[in-house]
């Protein structure tokens, strides 16, 4: 694993260079990436920025598979999730990460041209981005409630909806953490860890296409709360809350996905049958009323109508090149979701290995309808990608800790290893 992983930070090194010196990859490789002229700063620097996260996720490993380093932690971890201090400085720094996240997608971010902010909040954008109308709506109530708003910039009026969006984001990690059956202490201490998955791939500035959408943060709160609540079997309030997602962005169609996923072989196929046609329904039908609110919107795509734009051949360029499988896999997350799928074995949880199966339909469908370079649209499986580590983090610490106490204390390690 860990020479894998160092060869992946060669691979990047490479291509770093490569982009350079505006190599396009033609030939045996393919296309390459696409639009490389105006952005090549940003390839390169995403090339070597995971290069270099290789290296420390490689390191990384390392540490946490030798025994005593392992045993440390160990007993570092269990030291602040029995600190009430520790749980309390917790939610003093989600704050402040929170605080930074937001003041660094305004700053690194830029408005498309299809789809100013403004646009958002008049109504007027192009198809299909103003049918993400959630946090718009919201903004456009509150400017209606307080007048003297509306003369304020526009991304002021957006910047509360995204800070609360990232609070939303680390609550509902922490909750997906709880039901799966972390400690209280411990779910709070480790949900801080999603702010990193989340700030690279939502407000790092070396991502290709870095635009500022105001329903992408609010996306993956969404998203992380609804597989919380359908694994915690509270499907009114699931309900509830799909209504509302599907307002903000339509990727909810891979909760039903997720639904399924975690139903099969544990329900009964009429009940489950039941429920993706109820969700199904429920999709549609927030679907069409936007449709028709939005009906004389000016579609970006004219050969779909606005629905969305046909991506099939660029992304099947970029498919077939080195350089794209790379950057989507190991650019992703800032390199943790190319660490995830390494790691996958190690997750022993179940359900988190029965909800990675939706990865597969989600690219099939972001396939056609989007930018598979655009990280961004990765975004709602943050949550997954830090479960699954969570998960093959505490796996890997365990078993190593494990082996650390069977050379000083054989007796403990076997009661350790007990069920």
């Amino acid at each position: 694993m860990v020479l894998l992983l160092f060869g992946l930070a060669v691979v990047c090194v490479a291509l770093a260079g490569l982009y350079t010196n505006h190599y396009l990859f033609v030939g045996p490789l393919g296309e390459g990436l696409p639009d490389i002229s105006p952005t090549d700063f940003q390839l390169v620097l995403a090339f070597q920025l995971t290069a270099g996260l290789c290296v420390v996720w490689s390191f990384a490993l390392v540490a946490l598979a030798t025994p005593g380093v392992a045993s440390r932690l160990l007993g570092l971890w269990e030291r602040l999730t029995a600190s009430d201090a520790a749980v309390r400085a917790a939610g003093v720094a989600v704050l402040a990460l929170a605080a930074v996240y937001t003041a660094a997608r305004f700053a690194f971010n830029i408005e498309t041209i299809h789809a100013p902010l403004q646009s958002f909040t008049d109504g007027t954008a192009l198809l299909p981005f103003q049918y993400r109308a959630l946090v718009p709506w919201l903004v456009r109530g509150l400017t209606e409630a307080v007048p003297a708003l509306a003369r304020t910039d526009v991304r002021v009026l957006y910047a509360p909806f995204e800070f609360a969006a990232a609070l939303g984001v680390y609550a509902a990690f922490a909750y997906l953490l709880r039901v799966l059956g972390w400690t209280a202490s411990g779910a709070r201490l480790a949900a801080l860890g999603v702010f990193v998955p989340l700030a690279f791939n939502l407000a790092a500035p070396w991502r290709y296409n870095n635009v500022f959408f105001p329903y992408d943060t609010p996306s993956v709160a969404f998203f992380t709360l609804g597989l919380a609540l359908l694994l915690n079997g509270k499907l009114p309030a699931y309900y509830a809350l799909f209504v509302l997602a599907t307002l903000n962005r339509e990727t909810t169609c891979f909760l039903t996905m997720a639904y399924v996923a975690l139903s099969v072989g544990r329900e009964r196929p009429a009940r489950i049958a039941a429920h993706v046609a109820a969700q199904t329904a429920l999709w549609g039908a927030v679907k069409v009323g936007l449709l028709a609110l939005y009906a004389a919107n000016q579609p970006l795509d004219l050969q779909t109508g606005g629905l969305f734009s046909e991506m099939v051949g660029r992304n099947a360029r970029i498919l077939v090149s080195l350089p794209g499988i790379v950057y989507i896999l190991f650019v992703t997350m800032g390199g943790l979701a190319g660490a995830a799928v390494l790691l996958w074995h190690r997750v022993r949880d179940a359900r988190v290995r029965r909800l990675t199966w939706i990865a597969l339909p989600f690219l099939a469908g972001m396939a056609v309808v989007g930018e598979l370079m655009e990280v961004r649209i990765y975004s709602e499986f943050i949550p997954l990608v830090a479960a699954s580590l969570a998960f093959a983090v505490r796996s890997v610490v365990a078993e190593a800790a494990i082996s650390a106490r069977s050379v000083e204390h054989p007796r403990s390690a076997l009661a350790a290893c007990a069920p």
